[in-house]
């Protein structure tokens, strides 16, 4: 069986019982495959939390009649206390999840929360634009961490999320044999496979850069091994250290950035619409269109503080330097 989040989330069709039945032992139950296991625990950790709300248990609270109310002066509480929204989505989901019967009878909750979405604008991860890529990579280098640095180049030439770039092992790279020939990567498990019930997506990698950032992280590396050794939670970690050190803390980069600012400059520099959403991976257009409105809107009001110039400066030439 496929290590624990590498388990297609769909199966071919298989003509006999014995086979069919194999195929759907790589899926396991279909009841657990309504969420990840990752939701579910973000889901238990929510009804806690409205359990301690309400002062009961979590077997009494889901068994508690006109919940509507209680999870009304939750999300009231989540407000006032300045929580995240994203506390309230989970408590919500979580109880619909736990309570399928719940469905259309939290009106109110939704309501609120509703409200809460037209009164509060998300936090974005702030777009990052090449210059500020290759300063992140330098800071990796410099630091040791090479094969981070090779992987955020990577991301944000294949304008891949956090979680895609940690799936990826040496199996699912194609290398490129000629010039000018393109590098090919196979992605697994990602919402827009799981939205067109895929096995797998294909990502071309066609930048020099990009190219051989991936050619660093597959040297000596086996079929199943990982292109890096750590895991998103370390990376985020050192990412956090490397805008410190930068002195960007202001500035909202995440790991997401690196998707949003390759997709944004890609966009910035003439890449036809089509071919961007193809690459991008986005399912409609105006969802497209509007991202990146907003991103190229928040590129041109940027300002990188003073005290940070010299050191991005620093590290970029590092960087290159070494490549």
């Amino acid at each position: 069986m496929p290590p624990a989040g590498f388990m297609p989330k769909v199966i071919k069709y298989q003509e006999s019982k014995a086979e069919r039945k194999k195929e759907r032992e790589k899926i396991g139950k279909l009841r657990d495959q309504q969420v990840t296991a990752v939701t579910k625990t973000r889901y238990q950790t929510a009804i806690e939390a409205v359990a301690s709300f309400g002062g009961v248990s979590v077997s009494r609270l889901l068994a508690l009649p006109g919940l509507d109310d209680l999870l009304s002066r939750y999300v009231e509480r989540l407000w006032e206390n300045g929580d995240t929204k994203t506390m309230a989505s989970y408590a919500l989901a979580a109880m619909q999840y736990h309570r399928p019967s719940l469905k259309g009878h939290l009106q109110q909750s939704w309501r609120l929360l509703s409200l809460w979405n037209k009164l509060e604008q998300p936090r974005r991860a702030t777009p990052m634009d090449p210059k500020l890529l290759l300063a992140f990579a330098g800071v990796f280098l410099k630091w040791r961490w090479a094969d981070l640095a090779h992987l955020i180049i990577l991301g944000f030439c294949g304008m891949l999320r956090t979680g895609e770039m940690f799936q990826l092992r040496r199996q699912d790279v194609v290398l490129p044999r000629y010039p000018h020939q393109s590098a090919i990567l196979f992605l697994h498990d990602t919402k827009t496979a799981q939205r067109n019930l895929l096995l797998q997506e294909k990502v071309l990698i066609s930048e020099e850069m990009g190219i051989k950032s991936l050619q660093f992280l597959c040297k000596g590396k086996k079929p199943g091994d990982s292109l890096v050794e750590e895991n998103a939670p370390q990376f985020r970690s050192i990412w956090k250290e490397v805008v410190a050190h930068l002195k960007l803390e202001k500035l909202n980069y995440m790991p997401y950035s690196l998707r949003r600012g390759a997709a944004t400059s890609a966009y910035r520099e003439g890449m036809g619409f089509d071919q961007l959403l193809s690459k991008g991976r986005w399912q409609h257009i105006a969802t497209a269109r509007l991202y990146l409105d907003q991103a190229l809107q928040e590129l041109a009001a940027i300002s990188i503080p003073m005290e940070s110039e010299p050191l991005i400066r620093a590290a970029r030439r590092l960087f290159l330097s070494a490549k």
